[in-house]
């Protein structure tokens, strides 16, 4: 009866059943910091996200070109590659950046001048050229026709007063962010996304993505108000973020993940940090804690309820010491196997 009754099965089996999920993770890039974090993630019913950096590369690229008259996309590209060269705007040195990546020819135009919250004016090769936003397009008495506002920063170039095209800058995604989101609503996972960018760029990109709700404008006391009302409506909630004000927010929500490429502070407060930055990185995590979680939860009940059936025969005197061993160290051995299956993560690769 004391060798049947003996609790090292349960002892043994669940704790290694977190440090092997502990484990897996950290084979695929994932670094749980402690047993808990692995546990609360089990139990995560929404995620949010913070987009610059975590869903998007952060750093500006040129998207997309159009062009309105006669002018060809590489030419409207030269010329306001060459025109805003004179402009340490981060928009003016990714197209510039652009151009000398896809060898757009540059010119130096023989005068040229900053014009802060609008753009750039310069004369090249005897025109005018005006590279800006629609208010420098309107203060000129040039009128743009755009039936819908596209998700980035747009660069309008004019020539000699007439509109000839645009260009648009914007964050790019990262490769695996629409991946991810899919892969989480298979899941049964909420989505959300909470950002300090613009409310319309955080809903056209909610859109793009095809997460569910998104709220823009948010400092970091928003983000936690958010995250309030998101457990209120969904349960335990996972927040992924990278920057240094998404650090308080980090420590509010019931699970923190931070990207390796993230502030110091986000790395610090965060329960675990994905080493790739990848938002696919967070499926996984997503996966193996569930596995884990379910694993730990069967140890528990069948240890339990082989102990339980075994006692009771011992009361009554039927087993003898060969049941008593099988149901202690049997067991054990049986549930420290079941553990271990979370070590295998071929399926998540």
């Amino acid at each position: 009866f004391l060798v049947i009754s003996c609790p090292c099965a349960l002892v043994l089996s669940v704790p290694l059943a977190y440090f092997s999920g502990i484990g897996a993770a950290s084979k695929l890039g994932i670094l749980f910091k402690g047993g808990n974090a692995i546990e609360a993630l089990g139990k995560v019913k929404a995620i949010a996200f913070d987009k610059t950096g975590t869903l998007t590369n952060g750093s500006f690229s040129v998207t997309e070109i159009t062009s309105y008259g006669s002018m060809s996309e590489n030419e409207i590209l030269s010329i306001c590659g060459s025109c805003e060269q004179c402009s340490t705007h981060p928009v003016a040195e990714s197209i510039v950046e652009y151009c000398r990546s896809h060898d757009a020819k540059l010119e130096t135009p023989e005068k040229s001048g900053e014009i802060a919250g609008r753009g750039v004016t310069a004369i090249l090769g005897g025109k005018t050229i005006l590279c800006g936003n629609a208010r420098l397009m309107s203060e000129n008495n040039i009128t743009v026709n755009d039936k819908e506002t596209p998700l980035g920063s747009i660069v309008y170039v004019a020539c000699n007063g007439k509109i000839e095209g645009r260009i648009i800058v914007s964050d790019t995604v990262k490769k695996t962010s629409a991946e991810a989101v899919a892969q989480l609503h298979n899941m049964g996972v909420k989505t959300a996304m909470l950002t300090g960018d613009k409310s319309e760029n955080a809903a056209a990109m909610a859109k793009k993505l095809g997460i569910d709700s998104a709220k823009g404008d948010l400092l970091p006391d928003g983000k936690l108000a958010e995250i309030e009302r998101i457990r209120k409506e969904n349960g335990a909630v996972m927040f992924v973020g990278d920057g240094f004000n998404d650090g308080p927010v980090l420590a509010g929500a019931d699970v923190g993940g931070a990207m390796h490429s993230g502030s110091d502070l986000a790395l610090e407060a965060a329960d675990a940090v994905f080493m790739n930055s990848e938002p696919e990185a967070v499926v996984k995590a997503k996966k193996i804690a569930d596995k884990t979680l379910r694993i730990s939860y069967e140890n528990i009940i069948f240890a339990l309820v082989i102990k339980a059936a075994v006692l009771v025969l011992g009361l009554i005197g039927h087993p003898n010491m060969w049941l008593a061993v099988l149901a202690d160290s049997g067991t054990a051995m049986l549930l420290i196997l079941n553990s271990i299956r979370v070590l295998n993560t071929r399926k998540y690769r």
